[in-house]
């Protein structure tokens, strides 16, 4: 089997804790990795302004590629430029459609940054996520952006059946009432996938070791050749992954030795991972 030669990495709960500041030992874990020779891969459910409002530190971010994974792979981040542009969007039309149905408190974002229908939708949204409610932008009709990351929708009455189509998905926020809206079939495993073909050539994950700890992790856990759950992963995570971690994830970088991991002898075809 060919040896391992990427390591792919959730942030949130995986890198750092919920202030974006790294785990006791990932910093010198993580340099240990890509002194062994892997190049290390960071793929995040934040989107590119929760992902900037961490304020991560530098010689964290500095370990991995130029080439960063935002919004669950639907958004690739240019970290020497701290350009941000969308890999997968939604349908233009979708916003319209919402207005049109009667829908009025949405949170979109657009263009990379996040547009409210109302106060009440800023503030809801702005709390949620512990961002200044004048860094969200209040504007009723969602007008004038080009490309449509996401939408957030806060009313509490059924989507219409038929509204969204084939190209969007709707799944529960963070266990609230509210629903996001998102491109159909968004998908860690896609995004790496894509990434390492367009790097590196690669055709899969066989040589690949991925770190999570979310139930959006659980789809790159299951494709990669090693897919490690940290300790205290969700339930999904971590029956998807080859092993699940009892203790740091610092420990066990540092005291990495890939000849003793257990590793699939392909990847496994997984459906449903995006949720």
């Amino acid at each position: 089997m060919p040896d391992l030669a990427f390591a792919a990495f959730d942030l949130d709960g995986t890198l750092v804790d919920e202030r974006g500041v790294p785990l006791p030992g990932t910093i010198e874990g993580l340099a240990r990795l890509r002194d062994r020779g892997l190049a290390l891969l960071l793929v995040t459910g934040r989107s590119t302004v929760l992902f900037e409002a961490l304020g991560l530190p530098e010689h964290l971010l500095e370990l991995f590629g130029p080439r960063l994974l935002l919004d669950n792979g639907n958004v690739e981040y240019d970290r020497a430029t701290a350009r941000a542009a969308y890999r997968r969007a939604l349908p233009r039309e979708v916003v319209p459609a919402l207005l049109a149905a009667g829908f009025t408190e949405l949170v979109a974002e657009l263009d990379h940054r996040y547009v409210a229908t109302s106060r009440r939708a800023s503030t809801w949204f702005a709390m949620a996520h512990r961002l200044p409610r004048s860094s969200i932008e209040v504007d009723p009709q969602l007008g004038g952006r080009a490309q449509v990351g996401s939408v957030l929708v806060l009313d509490r009455v059924p989507l219409p059946e038929g509204l969204l189509g084939g190209a969007v998905e709707a799944i529960p926020f963070a266990g609230t009432a509210a629903k996001l809206l998102r491109p159909a079939g968004t998908c860690k495993t896609a995004a790496v996938t894509a990434l390492l073909a367009e790097q590196a050539g690669e055709a899969d994950l066989k040589r690949v070791i991925a770190f999570g700890d979310g139930r959006n992790d659980r789809c790159l856990l299951a494709s990669a050749a090693v897919g490690v759950a940290v300790a205290d992963s969700h339930a999904d995570a971590a029956a998807r992954a080859t092993m699940r971690l009892s203790g740091p994830i610092g420990d066990f970088l540092a005291a990495f030795h890939p000849e003793t991991l257990v590793r699939r002898d392909r990847p496994d075809v997984v459906e449903d991972c995006a949720h």
